[in-house]
């Protein structure tokens, strides 16, 4: 998600300081608050492209500066909003970088290495699930509607992501068959990879 839109987007409803919207779009993610010093970075890149200006006030720091949106970062904005949103480009992914770097240079290593990635999603799972609210909880007021969306989205990312940690530790190491167990026809024939995805 593009930060300066996400920014512009707030400030299209009323002038705000970085801080308040790091918390704006905290509430309307349902996620965790947002990085002030990405907030920061953004604004004054909106201020450097004329789409946004900032308001001294007296005795306010730096930080505390609120922010206007100009007339071309509406116009900006109203673009950004009708453009498609692009497919994310899986090569930038950092994990998928590191396992292929980490597996051509070290077999063994590249298992610890989803392992780790396989726990930490796992928590952050269980931290996107603990936000998400039940059907009955869903309220029909928009915003909190949209909120809960956003939450079903963390959560449908990172269950998403533990299906391929999963499918790629059973690639690199399937089961072991037990001793003997060729003898009596009980080994399962091979998957080939990627199956499980289809099925």
């Amino acid at each position: 998600m593009s930060i300066a839109h996400a920014v512009l987007g707030v400030l299209t409803e009323s002038d705000r300081h970085g801080y308040e919207i790091a918390q704006v779009l905290a509430a309307r993610t349902g996620g965790e608050p947002y990085n002030t010093g990405q907030i920061h970075q953004a604004l004054e890149q909106l201020e450097k492209r004329g789409w946004a200006v900032s308001r001294p006030t007296v005795g306010s720091s730096r930080f505390r500066r609120p922010f206007a949106i100009t007339p071309s970062g509406q116009d900006e904005f109203q673009a950004w909003m009708e453009r498609p949103v692009p497919l994310s480009r899986p090569l930038r992914d950092e994990i998928l970088l590191k396992l292929i770097f980490v597996g051509e240079r070290d077999d063994r290593r590249v298992v610890d290495v989803l392992e780790d990635r396989r726990r930490a999603v796992l928590a952050a799972l269980a931290k996107a699930n603990h936000k998400r609210l039940s059907p009955k909880d869903r309220s029909t007021d928009r915003r909190v509607c949209l909120a809960a969306l956003a939450a079903d989205a963390m959560c449908f990312r990172q269950e998403a992501e533990l299906r391929w940690v999963e499918h790629c530790l059973r690639a690199l190491h399937p089961p072991v068959p037990a001793p003997g167990a060729e003898d009596i026809g009980e080994v399962p024939p091979p998957v080939p990879m990627g199956a499980d995805l289809l099925g």
